[in-house]
Order: C-alpha cells, then structure tokens, then sequence
C-alpha cells in the first residue's frame, strides 16, 4: 500500500512539473496559447490556459463560458480552418494582463461558415500561480 501512495504521488509530481514545463510564462504567451489552441481545435491546451471563471463575449453577441466553448470545439459544432493572429499586444498590471491584437479566422459554427478579421480584447490574470485567460471579447473589424 505504501509503494502504491509513493508511485501516485510521483505520478502527480511529474504531471505537475510537465504542466508547469508547458504553462504559459506571462499574459502575452497565455493570449497566444488560446487563439492557437482555437486555430488548432486543441482543447488540451485551451484546458491549460482557460481560467475558473471563463467567459468569451463572441462576435455575433453571444456569452460562451468555458464548458460551453469546449464542448463546442470537441463535438465538431465550432470548426477553425484557419486563423492568423496579428498586433498582438500586452499590457501588463502585476498579476494581469490585457492583450489586444487581430484574428484572421475562416471556420464554420453549427455548419455556418464565416470569414472574419476579428480585433480581440483577452485579459489574462494570475490564479493559482498559473497564467489564465478569463475574458475574451471578439469584434468584426
């Protein structure tokens, strides 16, 4: 039993040290993670750098929370073809950070395809020690 403890106990560490390996450094690199993690349809990473109180203010008007966009990407309802990110800038406030930017983004939502050049607004903040995104405003431009 006791072998048992120290074996899970490892387990944790080492998936600890490969998550803080790959954990965003700052509010720059954490707003990066997310549009790439969107572009790629990669719900591990977006897992890695969504916030506990998420919230996304979608371009067409809607609020999407964290279980709501994630589910969305892995059952195929939002699909991203492409995306390229530009203007990407970060203000930083101690443990918070506003980065702003451009997202060239063609996909489709529910089968609707869209074609957008979407200026983003995230803000990023501290929890845990770790770098999360917890708002993302998307607008048409």
């Amino acid at each position: 039993m006791k072998i048992k403890n120290i074996l899970l106990f490892n387990c944790i560490l080492a998936l600890n040290f490969t998550f803080a390996q790959n954990a965003p450094t700052d509010a720059s690199s954490a707003g990066r993670a997310f549009l790439t993690g969107l572009t790629e349809e990669n719900t591990q990473v977006l897992n890695t750098v969504i916030g506990n109180d998420f919230r996304l203010l979608s371009f067409d008007g809607q609020m999407i929370d964290a279980g709501t966009l994630l589910e969305g990407i892995s059952g195929g309802h939002v699909v991203i073809e492409s995306g390229n990110i530009y203007n990407h800038y970060t203000r930083h406030f101690q443990d918070t950070g506003v980065v702003t930017g451009i997202w060239d983004v063609r996909g489709s939502i529910e089968g609707q395809s869209f074609s957008n050049r979407l200026v983003y607004t995230l803000v990023v903040v501290k929890q845990g020690g770790f770098w999360k995104v917890v708002s993302v405003q998307f607008t048409p431009s």
